[in-house]
């Protein structure tokens, strides 16, 4: 008597020819054709796991709204030189230089390790989330032009 193991897919073949009556196959064996109430059962799996998968990306309707200021860098200095915020939520402050004066050219914020050129006229945004309460210094390049950030316990 010679023994012989059976392949992966005689099991299978024997699995569906011989399955449920409910299975996915047809009486010959062979499997049917997908219909379009399948199609449309997928699609609509496949959406809901795409709209799942956004939301526990951070998406959702209880993301913290990100604050957005805009700082002119003058003659004169910033303006406003003194930017409030609350710590843990997005700050979004958009520096235009709208003087030809090289002091303003770069843009030193030491605390939070940014430092930015500020083409004339051009729009330059930094993005922060302070995380901590406390005052942080901003300043140009000389350290003549100088303004604050003051961060309030959220």
């Amino acid at each position: 008597m010679v023994s012989r193991e059976a392949s992966g897919a005689e099991v299978a073949q024997e699995v569906c020819t011989h399955g449920s009556p409910h299975n996915n196959h047809n009486a010959t064996g062979g499997a049917r054709p997908v219909e379009r109430e399948d199609l449309l059962a997928m699609k609509t799996m496949l959406a809901c796991m795409l709209l799942s998968f956004t939301l526990a990306c951070g998406l959702s309707a209880h993301a913290t709204p990100i604050r957005q200021i805009t700082v002119k860098v003058t003659d004169l200095g910033y303006e406003p030189e003194r930017i409030e915020a609350t710590a843990g939520q997005p700050l979004r402050i958009t520096f235009v230089r709208e003087s030809d004066s090289p002091c303003g050219e770069t843009l030193l914020i030491p605390d939070f390790s940014i430092r930015r050129e500020l083409p004339l006229k051009r729009p330059v945004v930094v993005s922060i989330v302070p995380r901590r309460p406390g005052t942080f210094a901003f300043t140009c390049g000389m350290k003549m032009m100088r303004g604050t950030l003051v961060v309030k316990p959220l």
